[in-house]
């Protein structure tokens, strides 16, 4: 009798966690919530482009404005729409290139597996068949990752092309020197979730349920906009399972903090300051390995300030860019 009790109670916790409590948060976010949120602004004048690299991928790239090159590249299960209030907020005075990492949003998978080094391969093609020079190159997340196996693997087109780099809620080592419990556990858990990553094929149609919202909910910071949570969900959507598991298990190897050092760059270093991914510790590890940086920290932000506190990320970002692009 006494089991059946417990397990009873264990049934009666599960339902609360997994039914009653996503349906609180998300009415929480909706009471609270100040909109509209702007994601359905229109961008006028955005022109698409397509980029085929040398193993078969094409590559989405949408581009508005003109004047100097900011390159953007989005995180994991993400896409280049991912950036649209810089693109509202900053096209009547820059050249903006949203790119669509392989396997995201629009773009394809070629014949090689996703991983740091083909993601850079990609975005050096980027940078090479579109002819941009003095150009600002934006990684957020995994994209932060693309820009700095970018730096290792091609020091040469950096120092030709880039003026300079901006690492958005990222790092310069997946594992190493991020403390014992993700360099003991993490390799383990993101093997195990890869083994059920194994579906090709794309959602295609988001999930709409509070406990999917929940989970999406959880990069941002304390007071999150449900349509920009919902906005991320459908982003993620476009994004096959496989690719998701590929490219988090291809990044446990990453780690760049030897090579950036050599980048004779100037390097802005975001993160917001409740961001549970790109940690305090990931931070100074950037710092430490990038050759000349500027940490901003945002408040009141999770992993994505670029949607949480656009406003600050546009000033921020352009003042960058203008500081770079009139040095000597």
């Amino acid at each position: 009798m006494t089991l059946l009790v417990v397990v009873g109670a264990v049934v009666v916790v599960l339902v609360v966690l997994v039914l009653v409590v996503p349906r609180l948060i998300l009415r929480g976010d909706e009471r609270s919530a100040s909109t509209p949120t702007g994601l359905g602004d229109p961008v006028p004048g955005g022109r698409t482009t397509s980029v085929t690299t040398d193993d078969g991928a094409d590559l989405a790239v949408e581009e508005w404005g003109t004047g100097t090159p900011i390159v953007l590249v989005h995180g994991l299960s993400l896409d280049h729409r991912s950036w649209h209030y810089q693109y509202v907020d900053l096209a009547d005075r820059f050249r903006l290139v949203g790119v669509d990492l392989r396997g995201h949003g629009r773009s394809t998978l070629g014949s090689e597996p996703v991983g740091p080094h083909r993601f850079a391969a990609d975005l050096a093609t980027v940078l090479e068949q579109l002819d941009l020079r003095d150009a600002v190159v934006v990684g957020h997340s995994l994209g932060g990752t693309v820009v700095g196996q970018l730096c290792a693997d091609r020091a040469d087109l950096v120092s030709e092309r880039v003026a300079g780099l901006v690492f958005v809620g990222t790092f310069a080592s997946a594992i190493a020197g991020e403390g014992r419990f993700r360099e003991l556990f993490s390799p383990t858990m993101i093997r195990l979730a890869a083994r059920f990553q194994t579906s090709t094929e794309p959602r295609g149609e988001a999930n709409t349920r509070p406990l999917a919202y929940v989970m999406a909910r959880s990069p941002f910071g304390p007071h999150p906009q449900p349509e920009q949570v919902r906005f991320t969900l459908d982003m993620g959507s476009a994004t096959a399972p496989s690719v998701m598991g590929g490219a988090t298990l291809a990044n446990i190897d990453y780690d760049v903090r030897d090579a950036l050092g050599a980048i004779d760059r100037p390097s802005l270093v975001v993160r917001g300051a409740h961001d549970s991914l790109s940690t305090e510790r990931s931070v100074a590890q950037l710092e430490a390995a990038l050759a000349d940086p500027e940490v901003v920290t945002f408040e009141g932000c999770g992993h994505l300030p670029m949607l949480e506190d656009r406003a600050r990320f546009a000033d921020v970002l352009a003042g960058f860019v203008d500081r770079v692009t009139t040095r000597p």
